[in-house]
């Protein structure tokens, strides 16, 4: 009967919208982890293939992730560390593509939305790591990039509708 207000609420939709089909509960709860693990060893390929072009590279890298005893027990056990990596991943691969078209930015800020709504204060890690890797490799970029601004008004435009309700309803409890 007490409100609960330790974890946003991404993975729970996820969750409820897989409980709603599947009739093995337990198995629907874990599903969704499960899915955005798999969803992260292609990202680990395909940020590989993008920074290397070498197809033993990238399938070596997904590899090491898939065999990685933590991250595959983290998603088993429905934490929300699997999610939120899955989109730092493809924040970070949306920032790569983005350099041969710049519409890919819009990637950058809807993936720090989900990492926000995932878990909170971590989905903002991305925005260090595009940061130094962006010093280390491109000095001319340009934080006033266009698609870039818009990239995260858009992520931020997605998760102001729940934080505002639920500071509506809740205050600062």
């Amino acid at each position: 009967g007490q409100h609960w207000f330790e974890k946003p609420p991404l993975y729970f939709w996820l969750a409820r919208l897989t409980t709603s089909i599947l009739e093995e509960k337990e198995f629907a709860l874990r599903l969704p982890s499960a899915l955005l693990m798999v969803v992260s060893v292609g990202l680990v390929f395909l940020i590989t293939w993008e920074a290397k072009k070498d197809l033993v590279a990238a399938g070596l890298s997904a590899l090491v992730l898939l065999t990685t005893a933590y991250f595959v027990f983290a998603a088993r056990q429905m934490r929300l560390d699997v999610p939120v990596t899955c989109a730092i991943l493809l924040g970070f691969y949306a920032f790569i593509k983005a350099k041969n078209s710049p519409k890919w930015y819009l990637g950058v800020g809807l993936a720090v939305a989900l990492g926000i709504m995932f878990k909170i204060v971590i989905g903002l890690l991305l925005l260090p790591i595009i940061g130094i890797y962006a010093l280390a490799t491109r000095p001319s970029f340009a934080i006033k990039n266009t698609w870039l601004l818009a990239g995260i008004g858009l992520g931020m435009l997605s998760i102001l509708p729940w934080h505002i309700d639920h500071y509506l309803k809740f205050g600062q409890l």
